[in-house]
């Protein structure tokens, strides 16, 4: 029997309506997490829907937020 591992997808729609409910801008959330504009950009649109953890943790704690509020577990 094989063992099931979870898997975690990053919800960009979530990202862009944390952000936006706190009045924080795509540049200034990108200079807050240190990361490119265009990083939060494509993880709101979904054409990155895969980012890394660490990028996932920059972006959570310019937000204030816990990391696993920006995914779903399947």
């Amino acid at each position: 029997m094989a063992t099931m591992i979870p898997t975690m997808k990053f919800v960009g729609a979530k990202l862009r309506r944390l952000r936006e409910e706190r009045f924080v801008s795509q540049r200034d959330l990108a200079k807050r997490a240190e990361v490119s504009p265009t990083t939060i950009l494509h993880l709101e649109t979904g054409d990155n829907p895969n980012p890394r953890l660490s990028t996932v943790r920059k972006i959570a704690e310019a937000l204030g937020i816990d990391p696993n509020e920006l995914v779903e577990r399947d």
